[in-house]
């Protein structure tokens, strides 16, 4: 009925689908080259930080990213 070759492919086709598999809803506060800080990073390491903190918080994650690509 199907071929191998054909077989292969379509369960090719699936995994190359489900390697494709990102969550888009998250909310991206910052990018430095392929690193991606997102809202919810900054709230598991601390729930009760204010905007300000927030703020700061990421302008030091972006300073660390750039020195380390610099490096």
């Amino acid at each position: 009925m199907f071929s191998q070759a054909s077989i292969v492919l379509i369960v090719s086709l699936f995994v190359l689908c489900g390697c494709n598999n990102k969550d888009e809803n998250k909310e991206v506060l910052a990018r430095v080259g392929g690193s991606v800080l997102t809202k919810e990073d900054m709230l598991v390491r601390n729930p009760e930080y204010s905007a300000s903190d927030i703020e700061n918080r990421v302008t030091q994650w972006v300073n660390v990213e750039l020195l380390y690509l610099a490096g």
